[in-house]
């Protein structure tokens, strides 16, 4: 996937951010968001070769997607 070498450099630069101590928050977009979550997880996947990021929470929808529902931003 074309996404993975773009992730690859952005995954290095969010893992030295990381080292230095700081917390990046990340925002994965895409024209369709119905592939945020697994673009996500893709690039959690790739940071996580990198260094400790712990495991990534299941998404609402993974969870219960039978109730699907909007979160806020900084919940």
């Amino acid at each position: 996937m074309a996404n993975r070498q773009l992730f690859a450099q952005w995954a290095d630069q969010v893992a030295a951010w990381i080292a230095e101590g700081r917390t990046p928050h990340l925002f994965i977009h895409a024209p369709d968001d119905r592939h945020a979550p697994f673009l996500a997880r893709q690039f959690h996947d790739l940071l996580g070769r990198r260094v400790d990021v712990g495991t990534m929470p299941a998404w609402p929808g993974e969870s219960d997607p039978s109730e699907p529902r909007q979160l806020g931003l900084f919940d």
